[in-house]
């Protein structure tokens, strides 16, 4: 903002605590603000943290509905995980089973023939 004061020798006036004040108008003549940045009411500064509040607030509703989508993709994988932890469990209670009646053939087996 300085350098456009010096360079297109806009007009200041002094504000509160030494301030310096350049009017919007001016501003917006030299293309330092966009006019799509104003709103129609209230004044610059506030027009300025309103769009700024409403980019983050944008910015992290998207954020949000990101984090939110993954959470529910971890929470189906996790899930899914589980599942098939079941199946293994039983799986391998079935194997065991099977090894226990082979063995115990196999002792059967082994007693018959001595």
């Amino acid at each position: 903002i300085k350098r456009d004061i010096r360079d297109h020798g806009l007009p200041t006036t002094s504000g509160p605590g030494g301030c310096v004040l350049v009017a919007i108008a001016d501003l917006l003549r030299i293309g330092r603000v966009k006019p799509s940045n104003l709103a129609v009411s209230g004044h610059g500064g506030q027009s300025a943290q309103v769009r700024r509040a409403e980019q983050e607030s944008a910015q992290l509703n998207a954020e949000n509905g990101r984090l939110t989508g993954a959470a529910e993709m971890k929470d189906k994988l996790i899930d899914i995980l589980l599942e098939q932890v079941k199946v293994k469990d039983k799986n391998i209670a079935e194997m065991q089973k099977s090894l226990e009646r082979a063995m115990s053939l196999a002792s059967s087996n082994r007693a018959v023939s001595v």
